[in-house]
């Protein structure tokens, strides 16, 4: 009796060591996306608001976290802001809404090498165009841990009008800065 106890204890301690490696972990904390569009005369920064993540599963342990694909990041036009209501609105008018509504980032593959950079590769949709991405995205750890990287889309690949300032338009670039904490 007292071996069948040690034998299963055992067994369970080990399977406990297992796991530790490849738990699932508890998720993300928050996700900020940013985006920087350059006028000559201007340089404006907005935010995507409440940026709904679906599908995400993190694995392994705290140190090395393991960032599961496929899933989506997705960012109503309602929630994108640049801090101007009048820059707003004609935002979501070139940006196709109320025909479009939001902005999907679907993750596709996501690999981790030993420095902790993650390649992350997906298709980006806007206005129902959609156009592959590949980014590096940097895992730093501080209080918590942090992922963050950027990438640059060209609008005129998604049929975006590019809006003006006295008839000057905004810079083709668009860059795209992503935060996640852990």
């Amino acid at each position: 009796m007292k071996k069948n106890i040690l034998v299963i204890l055992l067994l369970l301690y080990c399977g406990n060591l297992f796991s530790q490696d490849n738990k699932v972990l508890e998720g993300i904390k928050s996700i900020s996306i940013k985006f920087y569009v350059t006028h000559p005369w201007k340089k404006v920064v907005g935010i995507c608001n409440e940026p709904r993540v679906e599908s995400l599963k993190l694995t392994g342990n705290k140190e090395i976290p393991t960032i599961s694909s496929p899933f989506f990041v997705k960012c109503s036009l309602l929630n994108m802001k640049t801090g101007d209501a009048n820059r707003d609105s004609h935002m979501l008018e070139v940006l196709g809404y109320p025909e479009s509504k939001e902005v999907v980032f679907s993750v596709t593959s996501t690999q981790v090498d030993k420095e902790l950079n993650y390649k992350i590769s997906g298709d980006l949709s806007i206005k129902s165009k959609s156009k592959p991405v590949v980014f590096i995205a940097k895992l730093t750890k501080e209080s918590t841990s942090l992922v963050k990287g950027s990438f640059e889309i060209l609008l005129s690949e998604f049929s975006v009008d590019r809006p003006a300032l006295l008839f000057v338009p905004i810079n083709d670039i668009v860059k795209v800065e992503v935060e996640i904490t852990l």
